[in-house]
């Protein structure tokens, strides 16, 4: 079984993705990171990071997209700037995109978000006594941390997921509810909240474990930014001492002893670069393939001719 892992990062996510990388690893026979030029509120990038956690992860292959402020890289969308799912067609734009850089030889494609962590061993060992061939698409169970490493959600919720390649189309990319849609979109058999053989998770989502000031960064650039007054509710939670429960999804938290800790991370700080430059950066490394419209409208045509 040849698989191959997609995962969606922007730099906000850089506490995550060396512990991301080494999870997948594995398992994985390539490793795709899409990464856009800009976050989804529209603003740019840090570019001196980026090119970093490019030299990071020679042996990854980094697709960088261009943002464009007006239009989506689906053709006739039916999403606009001000439209609230506009955020949620540039998460999906990462894995569409990713879609046509896969390996002629890919069986699966595991699609994971950076600040997901994978127990690689007990993920393995799943795979290696189950026939995944049976399946069209399967969701893997994850632990919720909130705050702080050491905090985890008595309750489970389902993150990343595993398609089998010929069950999917590039268009299956475009759901708006993500990876659930994808799930729920395609056809044939599927699996919803798999746990290792252990009966436990093997999935660590820790994407609210930040500082307040990486969480209201957050908060302006995912896709949910418009349902809730989130600003607000950041501020009275951390006024306060944790008291055992989230304001995102309302679940309630236990002590633990951490397997990662994202916060005893060190995020460099390096000096800024304009997007000129780093596009003209871009050119020298060997790892990164940098695109925009244009470039995928081309793809995307090819791929329709060959079919």
């Amino acid at each position: 079984m040849q698989l191959t892992t997609v995962i969606n990062f922007c730099t906000y996510d850089f506490r995550f993705l060396q512990a991301c990388v080494e999870g997948v690893r594995a398992f994985s026979n390539k490793i795709l990171i899409a990464v856009c030029d800009h976050y989804f509120d529209g603003t740019q990038e840090n570019y001196a990071l980026l090119e970093h956690v490019f030299r990071l992860f020679p042996d990854c292959a980094f697709i960088e997209y261009a943002f464009d402020p007006n239009l989506s890289y689906r053709q006739f969308s039916p999403y606009f700037p001000e439209h609230h799912q506009w955020r949620h067609e540039w998460h999906n734009t990462g894995r569409w995109i990713a879609y046509y850089f896969l390996p002629k030889e890919c069986d699966y494609i595991f699609f994971i978000d950076a600040d997901e962590i994978v127990d690689g061993v007990r993920f393995l060992q799943w795979l290696e006594h189950h026939d995944v061939s049976a399946y069209s698409a399967i969701r893997f169970a994850a632990y919720w941390y909130f705050r702080e490493a050491g905090y985890r959600a008595s309750a489970h919720d389902d993150a990343s997921l595993l398609v089998n390649k010929r069950a999917l189309s590039p268009q299956d990319l475009w759901n708006s509810d993500e990876r659930a849609g994808i799930l729920e979109h395609i056809s044939g058999q599927k699996l919803k909240g798999v746990k290792g053989i252990d009966q436990n998770p093997v999935i660590d989502h820790y994407s609210w474990v930040r500082t307040k000031e990486e969480l209201l960064k957050k908060f302006t650039a995912w896709g949910h930014h418009w349902e809730r007054d989130w600003k607000n509710l950041l501020e009275a939670a951390f006024s306060a001492p944790f008291k055992g429960t989230d304001f995102i999804r309302g679940y309630s938290y236990h002590p633990v002893e951490p397997r990662f800790d994202p916060l005893k991370v060190v995020i460099p700080e390096l000096p800024q670069i304009s997007l000129e430059q780093h596009i003209k950066n871009t050119a020298s490394f060997s790892n990164v393939t940098r695109v925009d419209r244009k470039h995928m409208q081309r793809k995307e045509m090819q791929d329709f001719l060959c079919l």
